[in-house]
């Protein structure tokens, strides 16, 4: 799995404690459908303090587009997404994808 860094956002939260936000791209080889090899690309987000993580998560193999997952993660990232939002966001998203294809 590689991991390259998309874009980052430095926060304050209410009590005035500072963070960061990290939005990560995820890649690794697949076999597609046909057996052919092929990219899988997913999202990772961090909150951090420094060096220390405070809270991550991440979702795997949301698309075989790189383009896609950048946009979708530039979406993230504009509306500061947290870990702790990140999986019920991906859930709305896929739901929307899925009765736009139905």
């Amino acid at each position: 799995m590689e991991k390259t860094l998309i874009r980052s956002k430095n926060m304050v939260d209410d009590s005035g404690s500072r963070f960061t936000l990290y939005y990560w791209m995820l890649s690794r080889e697949i076999l597609d459908e046909r057996n052919n090899i092929a990219r899988a690309y997913g999202v990772e987000v961090e909150k951090c303090q420094g060096s220390l993580i405070l809270e991550a998560e991440r979702v795997e193999n949301l698309y075989q587009k790189k383009q896609e997952i950048l946009d979708f993660i530039g979406r993230l990232a504009d509306g500061t997404v947290t870990p702790v939002s990140l999986l019920s966001l991906v859930d709305d998203f896929v739901y929307e994808i899925e009765e736009a294809i139905s």
